[in-house]
């Protein structure tokens, strides 16, 4: 199916093939390991289609695959961080650039090797907030969770970053209701507990969003 719609250069339906493709890799559970090489090899050489939207849908579609790819992810992963890397440089489109944040929070989370944490974290702190694609934002929100809590992401002087995004995250009032949100706001609520002078610092810089993120 995917051959016919590249041989007749029909953007949508590779689109919509690539979408299918990475929303279904979450379900696929234990089986993932069975089908990594073909569903790497589609979303690989999809990162180089003509079309910005197939495109993003293959940035996800990386990003997903090596989360749930288990012993089949760190071989990978070196080859996906350059094409992740590669995408940063060319991408203008918002879409593509939310998709980006998605692989970029999946690499971080699920990195072998701790290979190039502090380059993938400050990387996807960069590119937040998402502009249109807010599903993204469990997977986002679930990163910076992960990079608090490494002792890296502390003695790197992240937390300051960290706490910034998701202040940035809650205030937008653009990430769905569920238990991402909720995840968000006992991140914030600890960073403010452990480390009370970024909260104050909050507080004299902007009562506004100060108030706001206090009322959660």
């Amino acid at each position: 199916m995917l051959k016919s719609a590249i041989d007749n250069n029909s953007g949508g339906r590779r689109t919509l093939i690539y979408e299918t493709l990475a929303d279904g890799i979450k379900h696929l559970s234990s089986q993932v390991v069975n089908y990594f090489d073909a569903l790497y090899n589609v979303f690989l050489n999809g990162a180089n289609d003509t079309e910005v939207k197939c495109r993003e849908q293959c940035y996800y579609g990386l990003g997903e695959l090596l989360f749930h790819g288990e012993k089949k992810s760190p071989a990978a992963w070196p080859e996906v961080v350059q094409c992740i890397s590669n995408a940063m440089s060319k991408e203008t489109e918002p879409s593509a650039k939310d998709r980006i944040c998605s692989a970029l929070s999946r690499l971080l989370v699920s990195n072998p090797t701790d290979f190039q944490f502090e380059e993938i974290l400050s990387a996807l702190l960069d590119l937040l907030p998402l502009r249109k694609e807010f599903v993204d934002y469990g997977a986002v929100v679930q990163a910076l969770q992960f990079a608090y809590a490494e002792p890296r992401g502390r003695t790197l002087n992240f937390v300051d970053r960290i706490f910034g995004s998701t202040v940035q995250i809650l205030y937008s009032q653009t990430m769905p209701e569920s238990g991402s949100y909720e995840s968000a706001v006992k991140l914030f609520q600890q960073i403010s507990k452990e480390t009370p002078d970024i909260l104050n610092s909050l507080r004299t810089a902007n009562p506004k969003v100060y108030a706001f993120v206090m009322s959660l």
